[in-house]
């Protein structure tokens, strides 16, 4: 019994790790403009999926979706037809953000990135858009990218933390060395 706690323990931390991992900017472009949706993955590895979707509003179909090595138009939400594309096609240095044209401010919201590495490794980041009708303060239209890449950085490190924290309590719980 004290065993099947040592592993819950285990997996319910490693679950909040990697929820903790995850990633958030925030972006604000002009209606009519256009804006990019960050989302960086590690470089070392083969992306084969990338999905983007809304989570606020909430909507039927998904923004883009790319696998088996191209676009995945079929299921692609009718507002988003013809007005995205990825920033890098080759998706190098693990670079799946995403350009989104001729804004309105019906896009405002809070996008979603999960990305499939090579490996099932999963990486999943938000983006909160807001649409205004002018840049009056002179936002960044293109989103915190150093900020993202920082809380990326972070968040990796946390992941390997917690992960590492993980293995030690389950040895020393099991009564085995962590050597």
């Amino acid at each position: 019994m004290a065993a099947i706690t040592s592993i819950s323990v285990f997996w319910t931390l490693l679950f909040v790790c990697v929820q903790l991992s995850a990633t958030q900017a925030n972006t604000t472009g002009e209606r009519g403009g256009t804006v990019t949706l960050p989302c960086q993955v590690s470089s070392n590895r083969t992306i084969i999926v990338v999905e983007w979707t809304r989570t606020e509003p909430q909507t039927k179909g998904y923004v883009f979706l790319y696998r088996d090595e191209q676009i995945d138009p079929e299921n692609q939400h009718l507002s988003f037809k013809n007005r995205l594309e990825l920033k890098d096609s080759k998706m190098k240095d693990g670079d799946a953000s995403l350009i989104l044209k001729n804004l309105n401010t019906d896009d405002t919201g809070t996008y979603k990135c999960h990305v499939v590495q090579a490996g099932t490794k999963t990486w999943t980041s938000f983006t909160n858009l807001t649409v205004t009708d002018s840049d009056k303060d002179g936002g960044d239209k293109d989103g915190h990218v150093g900020l993202v890449a920082g809380l990326s950085f972070v968040g990796v490190l946390l992941l390997v933390a917690c992960i590492t924290g993980g293995f030690v309590m389950y040895k020393k719980h099991k009564g085995g060395s962590t050597y």
